[in-house]
């Protein structure tokens, strides 16, 4: 191997790494973002808790009354009832039970969604490793020749 095909391989290797880096912080950072919908979604969980617990032996409320209500994410609280966002700013009333069951499965679907991302992550960190031990390894045969 000539002279010109080392060099022109040690910049396919790191452009190679360079991508390899690219790619593993943008599945860190869609991880990052994940996790933080999780905690979200937690805090959503322990609300809508909450609410069946201070709402399980009150009758029902005066419904004429206007009612104020905290708003997490797609999923609204108010004082005796829980909506849910089905999209385009619409929403449809649920149960706390209806409504818990949703945040359970969303924060199921993002426990297995960050595995995913774990694994995926270590596989990259894996392969920028061996890349960035063959890049180093043809620079010192270079350095020798």
């Amino acid at each position: 191997m000539n002279i010109v095909e080392q060099v022109d391989m040690e910049t396919e290797y790191e452009t190679l790494a360079n991508t390899v880096q690219k790619t593993l912080d943008n599945l860190q950072n869609k991880k990052n973002f994940l996790a933080d919908q999780q905690y979200n979604y937690n805090l959503i969980r322990e609300k809508l808790l909450n609410f069946k617990k201070n709402n399980e032996n009150e009758s029902n409320k005066d419904e004429s009354v206007e009612q104020k209500g905290d708003i997490f994410g797609d999923i609204i609280i108010s004082s005796n009832k829980i909506f849910l966002g089905i999209g385009y700013d619409y929403y449809i009333e649920k149960t706390v039970d209806e409504a818990i069951e949703f945040v359970e499965d969303k924060l199921k679907l993002m426990e297995d969604a960050i595995e995913q991302f774990d694994l995926r992550i270590n596989e990259a960190k894996e392969t920028l490793k061996n890349l960035r031990m063959l890049i180093n390894k043809n620079e010192i045969i270079n350095k020798k020749k």
